[in-house]
């Protein structure tokens, strides 16, 4: 009978073990192992993962940017559409995982002004570029709902093409007439046609910097 009693114990230990592990996929449930302090990122690993330092910063920050911005486009019908204003909405990646997003919205003249949360859970919207962690949004959408320049703000994990962190330190991302991010290699920045502001802070591959990832005006534009 002894063996029997062992046998219901490690059923009973492996039933608790699966539970808790179910527990740790949901936006409620606490993963003590996982290293962000919102959301989770598992996936990405057979990607490149590339580490970001000073020389390929701009070209990292350009497809982490690329993501973060398409991610705000999303984020705003999925909040206007939620059938309950004031609850959470579960928005899938088009890849992969999903966001939890939640956030309010006011009229501005004839723009809407949005101001947004996403928690990220092994997010992807194209199979390359997975995002874990959370991120704040604040920007405008106008009458024809074409994007205008948005400011993020708090940190993420990613990985695929590059690896690591990035902190979003109130940094602006500038758009274009028709609502599309407007490129880091854009000639608009150098010219100072487009101001730069706020910062980023990669942890990546053992290197930590801060920079503003929009080239600076060159003198002669001054």
């Amino acid at each position: 009978m002894g063996w029997i009693k062992s046998l219901s114990l490690m059923l009973v230990l492996c039933l608790i073990s699966f539970a808790c592990s179910k527990g740790n996929q949901d936006p409620l449930g606490v993963d003590q192992e996982n290293e962000l302090p919102e959301g989770r990122l598992t996936l990405g690993s057979d990607g490149p993962n590339v580490v970001v330092s000073w020389s390929n910063a701009d070209s990292a920050s350009q497809t982490i940017n690329e993501a973060v911005f398409t991610v705000f486009q999303k984020a705003v019908y999925a909040v206007s559409d939620r059938p309950v204003m004031t609850e959470p909405v579960r928005m899938n990646g088009d890849y992969n995982g999903y966001a939890v997003v939640d956030g309010t919205s006011a009229p501005m003249g004839t723009r809407v002004n949005f101001e947004l949360k996403a928690i990220f859970y092994d997010y992807s919207d194209d199979g390359l570029m997975y995002i874990g962690g959370s991120l704040r949004y604040q920007g405008p959408i106008d009458n024809q709902g074409v994007t205008q320049d948005i400011r993020v703000n708090d940190e993420i994990k990613f990985a695929g093409p590059y690896g690591g962190f990035i902190r979003y330190n109130n940094l602006l991302l500038h758009t274009d007439e028709q609502g599309n991010l407007v490129t880091i290699f854009s000639s608009v920045y150098v010219t100072n046609r487009l101001p730069r502001s706020g910062t980023v802070t990669y942890n990546s591959g053992g290197n930590n910097f801060t920079l503003n990832p929009y080239p600076a005006p060159q003198p002669e534009f001054l």
